[in-house]
């Protein structure tokens, strides 16, 4: 279990919050199919969409973005480089994940849906979004304007 992984399930467990460790293999053709999909700029240290994504500060909207996120699982995996390389984590409401990152160490990872129909990218930096997700960041980009 890499690194990123053990500390999202050591969280998990200790704030209740239900989820499943993908296999590895599974882990890592659901990654392939992501990045297939929607061709991140960066894969690896900085992790970035790039291109026409949504981007968010990561300070004002880090633990609270993925309130956004509907009642439904999501799918965390990390920097494909490294030794977080085909791991992913299932949790079972999206809705929690800001909770659960607030309770672990700083690290970057990207977020989908097990349908893909988005993808984010979170880093030091943003928040970057595409797919379905669009419309709620650029509302949440809009409120923070005015």
């Amino acid at each position: 279990m890499s690194t990123n992984q053990a500390e999202l399930v050591r969280v998990c467990q200790e704030l209740g919050v239900p989820f499943s460790v993908l296999e590895k293999s599974d882990a890592q053709a659901f990654i392939q199919s992501a990045i297939g999909k929607f061709m991140p700029a960066k894969t690896s240290g900085h992790l970035s969409i790039g291109g026409d994504a949504v981007a968010l500060p990561l300070e004002e909207h880090e633990f609270t973005y993925s309130e956004n996120l509907p009642n439904s699982p999501v799918i965390v995996f990390f920097d494909q480089e490294n030794h977080n390389r085909g791991m992913a984590l299932r949790l079972s409401d999206g809705r929690v994940l800001g909770r659960v990152m607030g309770k672990s160490f700083g690290m970057e990872y990207f977020v989908t849906d097990p349908n893909l129909s988005f993808l984010l990218a979170v880093n030091w930096y943003a928040i970057e979004g595409t797919g379905v997700v669009e419309q709620w960041m650029t509302a949440l980009d809009n409120v923070e304007e005015t």
